[in-house]
């Protein structure tokens, strides 16, 4: 293979980009260095690097099969991996899409099932907000969301049938942080 070009950090293919060896190198040398400042052990797992920074995930978001075998992965394991992904952390607006965007949404279901008791029920967007921002305090992701809903919303799922007065009722930021929406809630909702 002829010798890098002067000012060139390596072989390149035909096509003017650096060869999968040179890219291979640079990210195993990468790694190494994250090693040695203390940012990454040998044999931590991706989403403990705290990919959050965008120069780790543009790493890691380079390695190669190859790569993963040099950092000790056994290659009979890398081999069952026909795809290595890199994913990146949800962030507050991500995680609030997630609850009022999809059809099929958790905010939605239960603004359905409220509809059944006869009651409009409304989401602030703080309150989507607050609820977003749990979930990452809690580091649950989107999965999270539904329990922290499903935490917030027990009592009141029970105690609003009997509430004949209340015909429209709004989840806001407050009730979300302080976890409670309860029957006094309910009640001043209805005066």
């Amino acid at each position: 293979m002829p010798a890098a070009a002067p000012g060139k950090s390596g072989p390149t293919k035909p096509g003017g980009t650096k060869s999968a060896t040179t890219r291979h190198a640079r990210v195993v040398v990468r790694l190494r260095e994250m090693i040695l400042r203390g940012e990454l052990a040998p044999g931590e797992r991706v989403a403990e690097i705290g990919i959050a920074a965008l120069r780790n995930f543009e790493l890691v978001s380079e390695a190669q099969p190859e790569d993963l075998i040099k950092f000790g992965l056994i290659p009979e394991f890398v081999g069952r991996l026909p795809v290595v992904g890199v994913l990146q952390q949800l962030d507050e607006n991500a995680l609030v899409e997630i609850l009022t965007r999809p059809k099929n949404a958790i905010v939605k279901q239960y603004q359905r099932l409220f509809e059944f008791e006869n009651v409009r029920l409304k989401f602030s967007d703080e309150a989507n907000r607050a609820i977003a921002r749990q979930a990452m305090a809690r580091k649950v992701g989107a999965r999270g969301l539904r329990m922290i809903l499903e935490e917030l919303m027990l009592e009141l799922m029970y105690s609003l049938p009997s509430q004949k007065k209340v015909k429209e009722f709004e989840v806001t930021r407050e009730m979300v942080e302080k976890r409670n929406v309860s029957l006094s809630m309910i009640e001043k909702a209805a005066s």
